[in-house]
């Protein structure tokens, strides 16, 4: 196991590296609900479109992605949650500092 100084996922009792840490879990969430955004998109664009035979994608008669839409749905909200408690921390942090 590391050490807390060597720790690249650690803030290191820095402010700004804990707020680079929470924007990090945000964008970590944005990539993760962009991944379920785009699987419903070309599920959907196959249905409208009547695809057959799409070696690239989804086929017409395809069942909905569900396990893949709601694995990435899911993780954006847990990685807002780690955001969260990452922000507080960060907050936390400035306050120690300006005290």
């Amino acid at each position: 196991m590391t050490g807390h100084e060597t720790d690249r996922w650690s803030d290191q009792g820095d402010p700004a590296k804990a707020r680079r840490l929470a924007w990090m879990w945000v964008s970590f969430a944005l990539i993760a609900w962009g991944g379920a955004g785009l699987t419903w998109f070309a599920w959907w664009v196959a249905q409208v479109g009547n695809y057959r035979d799409n070696w690239r994608g989804f086929n017409e008669d395809d069942g909905f992605p569900w396990i893949f839409v709601a694995l990435c749905a899911v993780a954006g909200v847990w990685c807002l949650v780690v955001a969260r408690r990452q922000w507080a921390r960060a907050r936390h942090l400035a306050h120690v500092d300006n005290s």
